[in-house]
């Protein structure tokens, strides 16, 4: 079966406030990261990551961001979140995550 992820964001009065978007994911063969061109991408930590998108906050209903049946059995945590506009994954970072497992 397939493994679909979206996220979605209501920035309510903070509309337009400058930041950094971080989407990671914690592999059982790694982590890795959504990169500005909405690719998968290789972190040897979570200081190797970059943001998918610097800018001003806007309102986004659902954007599917992986949709795959070619997982290996494991435990999977997605992250998503928003920080300072600097390029910098910010310890104040404000995320949401979630959690599946793939049996084998």
């Amino acid at each position: 079966s397939a493994l679909v992820v979206t996220v979605s964001m209501n920035p309510a009065q903070y509309a337009g406030y400058p930041v950094d978007w971080w989407m990671a994911a914690s592999t059982p063969v790694g982590l890795y990261y959504l990169n500005g061109g909405m690719a998968l991408t290789p972190a040897s930590d979570f200081s190797d990551l970059r943001p998918v998108y610097q800018g001003g906050l806007f309102g986004l209903q659902s954007a599917m961001v992986l949709n795959t049946t070619a997982l290996p059995a494991g435990t999977y945590t997605f992250y998503f979140g928003v920080d300072t506009l600097n390029g910098i994954l910010d310890p104040d970072v404000i995320y949401d995550s979630a959690t599946v497992t793939i049996a084998p």
